[in-house]
């Protein structure tokens, strides 16, 4: 079994709480390959690659008081050559499962299978 490659795309401004990002990002490091973050805030550097080992791609978007946008931009800085699957997650989030757990889920899955919803 090959290892699936997870990207993980997140949308941030700067009213997040640092401390419930270093949960985050330390949840998804037995689980994600790359972490794709869309900032759209204007006050707070964005230094989070120094809480995970798990690289991290930023880019800086115009805040268009639109979700639906916001994740699409995060998700077009996502190599789709490079990545099998991605996940949506927010700052304030915590990704639970022991490690191995996506990739057992992935390989249960049939070529058909293009999308998996989890509960939240």
């Amino acid at each position: 079994m090959t290892e699936s490659k997870v990207a993980a795309c997140i949308i941030t401004g700067d009213q997040y709480n640092l401390e419930e990002v270093k949960a985050l990002l330390k949840s998804l490091e037995p689980h994600v390959h790359g972490i794709f973050i869309n900032y759209n805030g204007a006050k707070r550097k964005l230094d989070w690659q120094k809480y995970t080992v798990t690289p991290i791609v930023y880019k800086k978007f115009k805040w268009e008081d639109d979700f639906a946008l916001a994740r699409n931009q995060a998700l077009s800085i996502v190599p789709k050559d490079e990545y099998d699957w991605w996940l949506w997650i927010d700052t304030d989030d915590i990704l639970v499962g022991e490690p191995g757990a996506l990739q057992e889920m992935f390989s249960d899955l049939d070529e058909f299978t293009e999308g998996i919803f989890l509960r939240y």
